[in-house]
């Protein structure tokens, strides 16, 4: 027996004479389910009617009718050959060019909008919430696009790329490239009004703490882990970026492997090779020297570019697999790496 929550909104007497008018030679009095399937076609023609189309997305609702599912399920009849000839004749005359099989076609008709947006804007940035002839063209790009991230089949690939070659899966930048954009036009304009790229570190330009950025950009090219990309750009605006680090050049023998280094090393690679590095203690000792503090320092030291390659080379060399990043330590040198001093490290 139907309730009233099958049948409202859409399921009521009036919905039903509307539809009745639209499709007259459906059987409406002898079919038992009539009030459930009236409902979800009257969802379904108030959807038509709204968008234009049938493509009704799977987790859309009309009201309280899951009409994405619902029409999945008719769908699924009609393959099955359980759909009764009088509901799909209803279903095709809800809407013109009503589809039993949307995916190729819907293809189609998005790709002929990407086409028009392409011959009218000359790329296919999409914005996500754009919609073309009331289609939601953006969604389904940046599905496309997450298809291609994820390495799942995406069909419509090939005929994306035929629209516009350069289309990449990810064209708008992330929040890391849009962030140094910011921060080199920041340092081109304080380069152009000072006359040099001597940043203080607590420099501001705006809102953007730029000696911090500076500081940062300096340690990921010391380091190698600046993109190559980003530092000939750098370099273009300050020619022979990065320096060598102040400290280093003052104390440029600590940035040799000096007998205490390689006598530091040499204890720390024996506890590698005998219990591993993971389980190292803030306090743990051997010969005097505090491990642990010795493992952190290497660390810190390295993230901030402090660190010369010939030392990174011989720890790795040593210690196959040196943890150079800690779980927890969050890019803040510890307690016990502070405590130490660097004639010990």
């Amino acid at each position: 027996m139907a309730t009233a929550s099958m049948l409202a909104p859409h399921g009521s007497r009036e919905d039903r004479a509307a539809l009745r008018g639209r499709i007259p030679r459906y059987p409406w009095a002898r079919d038992p389910k009539e009030p459930r399937f009236a409902a979800g076609l009257a969802a379904l023609a108030a959807f038509s009617t709204r968008e234009g189309h049938t493509h009704v997305p799977k987790d859309h609702r009309e009201g309280d009718l899951a009409l994405g599912t619902w029409l999945d399920n008719r769908r699924a009849e009609e393959r099955r050959g359980e759909l009764s000839p009088e509901r799909i004749a209803a279903l095709e005359a809800i809407a013109p060019g009503f589809s039993w099989r949307p995916r190729g076609q819907r293809t189609e008709q998005m790709l002929s909008r990407l086409r028009r947006f392409h011959a009218r804007e000359g790329h296919l940035r999409v914005p996500q919430r754009h919609r073309e002839d009331g289609l939601p063209l953006g969604r389904w790009v940046e599905e496309q696009r997450r298809l291609r991230r994820a390495g799942e089949p995406c069909p419509a690939l090939a005929a994306i790329l035929a629209i516009d070659p350069a289309w990449d899966c990810a064209p708008r930048r992330h929040a890391c490239d849009r962030a140094f954009e910011r921060g080199l036009a920041a340092l081109s304009l304080y380069v152009s009004r000072e006359g040099h790229g001597r940043v203080p570190a607590h420099h501001r330009e705006g809102d953007l703490k730029l000696g911090e950025w500076l500081a940062n950009r300096r340690a990921e090219a010391l380091r190698g882990d600046l993109r190559p990309d980003r530092l000939a750009r750098l370099r273009a605006v300050l020619p022979g970026f990065p320096p060598a680090p102040r400290w280093s050049t003052r104390r440029g023998l600590r940035q040799e492997l000096t007998p205490r280094f390689r006598h530091a090393l040499a204890l720390v690679a024996s506890r590698a090779a005998r219990d591993g590095l993971e389980q190292l203690r803030t306090g743990d000792r051997e010969d005097g020297l505090d491990l642990y503090a010795w493992v952190d320092h290497q660390r810190w030291a390295r993230r901030e570019g402090r660190l010369s390659p010939a030392r990174i080379a011989a720890i790795q060399a040593r210690i196959p697999g040196f943890p150079w990043s800690a779980r927890g330590s969050g890019g803040a040198r510890s307690e016990a790496g502070e405590r130490a001093r660097p004639a010990d490290l």
